[in-house]
């Protein structure tokens, strides 16, 4: 059984629910603007060691744009470390080659819209297409594994837990906040390495 590695963006919070109150390590990777893509998928190999990679679970916003009417679509790219991930960055992904048990899903990118794949027109009238669906293929490709992201916005809920921390010995209440993006929103998609494409 291969191991589940977590990654949250603290652009988007310090903590997912998932985790309890566990601190990050080896499996619990928190990131942020700082942080260098490549760097982070060396943790990610350490955490598997010389095993397999069962899921690596990536939760961060995906990057949007307003058309002309003022709403936002998804689909540039996925606020991840500094480099972020895009057309440009996603081939440093190569790293993890082989490295997933399951060939037909070890990927999911939890963010808005990751998967958009669509043009719009924006204020200034010009013509932008989006490239999350070109981006997840090219993401499964380099990685040899399925890919999982949604093509729509995703909700995601902070939620307040208790727990106690001991203070100078002494039995202490504390309380934190932590993400939960809880279930799918709008149509979901895996994206296979040999380049189909199905629903979720």
């Amino acid at each position: 059984m291969g191991v589940k590695i977590s990654i949250i963006d603290k652009r988007v919070h310090h903590r997912l629910c998932a985790w309890g109150i566990a601190a990050p390590g080896p499996t619990r990777i928190v990131v942020d603007s700082s942080s260098v893509l490549a760097d982070v998928l060396i943790k990610v190999k350490n955490a598997a060691g010389r095993g397999k990679i069962s899921l690596l679970s990536i939760t961060a916003h995906g990057f949007g744009r307003q058309d002309a009417k003022g709403r936002m679509h998804g689909g540039f790219g996925v606020e991840f470390c500094k480099d972020t991930i895009n057309l440009k960055t996603v081939r440093q992904f190569r790293k993890l080659r082989g490295m997933f048990d399951n060939k037909a899903l070890g990927i999911e990118l939890v963010g808005c819209a990751a998967a958009g794949n669509h043009r719009l027109t924006t204020a200034q009238g010009k013509s932008v297409a989006a490239f999350g669906w070109r981006m997840c293929k090219e993401l499964a490709g380099h990685t040899l594994t399925g890919v999982k992201a949604s093509t729509d916005m995703q909700d995601l809920d902070l939620k307040r837990y208790s727990y106690v921390k001991r203070v100078h010995g002494i039995p202490t209440n504390k309380t934190d906040t932590c993400a939960d993006p809880g279930k799918w929103e709008g149509q979901v998609w895996i994206f296979a390495p040999n380049g189909t494409v199905r629903k979720v």
